[in-house]
């Protein structure tokens, strides 16, 4: 999924997706500046953990959501056949 921030005239971009190639739940920041930060959790649950946390620290940065988020057509966990 996409997730769009705006704070005066920057926006910045949030990534999430599921690598089904590694297993891990992953998160791609994308800064006005060019600059991408990721970061990569096998535990779903501190993913969960860790999500919650850099959206209070957006909101305390004065990062305001814009619009609803975007669903890609990939990046989930794809059925496991045994």
């Amino acid at each position: 999924m996409l997730f769009f921030y705006k704070r005066d005239d920057k926006s910045l971009r949030v990534e999430t997706r599921f690598d089904n190639d590694t297993s891990e739940f992953t998160t791609i920041l994308h800064y006005p500046d060019g600059v991408q930060e990721i970061e990569r959790f096998r535990d779903a649950e501190d993913y969960r953990v860790w999500l919650v946390a850099l959206e209070n620290r957006l909101e305390q940065d004065r990062w305001a959501r814009k619009g609803p988020p975007v669903i890609l057509p990939d990046g989930w966990p794809k059925p496991r056949t045994t």
